[in-house]
């Protein structure tokens, strides 16, 4: 079944088709006034980003975009002595072959941090709307030393065994997070609008199980006082100031 999207701006309709031809997705974009959402697609300083149509009540947000040259990234992403003492990369284990399955993307950073610590990743995502911007950031991003990451617009349980099968040994899992209060209230409401358009992750339970069948290894992100998923205690867990890593091995 085609996905239906909606476009911003009029003028943006055959960038964003052209966008998905080339990536092999059946979307289709339609004008924001058709959707019922009140928020869409545009390219916004040549960044493809999620805008609140400005005709909506909603609250007014700057645009929503993937930003792999943000300098503090390009920063943590530097040094590879540096990115071995990020917990993800302990979590995600040294030992050849460094291959990993990011199976809930999201916005992509956790996937370079890997990608510049040495792994090859191949990063998946369900939602039609964030793959289309990790695509965008990912073409207006210069890997330079490392393997850039492969990106699977789709549900992460019908790729899994495969990419199993193929030779990737660990799976990472980041299930959303609940939107908290926060310091900030145009973060909130960020954070507000990007649930909205991803939606909860209410089968992370049976996706940990799922990545327990085919994967040596699985990590699972979670915040540092929320209980583990599927209630299933962990091999082995690394806690940072806000979150920890729920390591899982078969």
């Amino acid at each position: 079944m085609t996905i239906k999207i909606a476009a911003a701006q009029p003028k943006d309709l055959p960038s964003l088709k052209a966008l998905a031809d080339s990536l092999g997705w059946d979307l289709a974009f339609v004008p924001l006034d058709s959707s019922l959402e009140g928020y869409g697609l545009a390219y916004v300083d040549n960044c493809l980003s999620l805008v609140v149509a400005s005709s909506t009540k909603a609250p007014r947000v700057k645009p929503i975009y993937v930003d792999f040259n943000a300098p503090k990234l390009r920063y943590r992403l530097k040094s590879r002595g540096a990115l071995q003492q990020e917990l993800i990369v302990k979590a995600a284990g040294t030992k050849a072959p460094k291959r990993i399955v990011d199976a809930t993307a999201g916005f992509g950073v956790d996937s370079l941090v890997l990608a510049s610590a040495g792994f090859d990743v191949v990063m998946i995502e369900r939602s039609a709307i964030m793959a289309l911007l990790l695509a965008d950031g990912l073409r207006r991003f210069s890997a330079g030393a490392f393997m850039m990451p492969r990106l699977i617009f789709g549900e992460a349980r019908d790729h899994l065994p495969q990419l199993a099968a193929d030779g990737y040994k660990a799976v990472y899992l980041d299930p959303m997070f609940p939107v908290e209060p926060s310091n900030s209230a145009k973060r909130t409401q960020r954070l507000v609008l990007l649930h909205r358009v991803v939606g909860d992750d209410l089968d992370a339970d049976n996706l940990l199980n799922e990545a327990l069948k085919y994967f040596h290894r699985t990590i699972v992100k979670r915040p540092l006082h929320a209980k583990t998923l599927s209630n299933i205690t962990p091999s082995q867990q690394l806690k940072g100031r806000s979150c920890r890593f729920d390591v899982y091995f078969n």
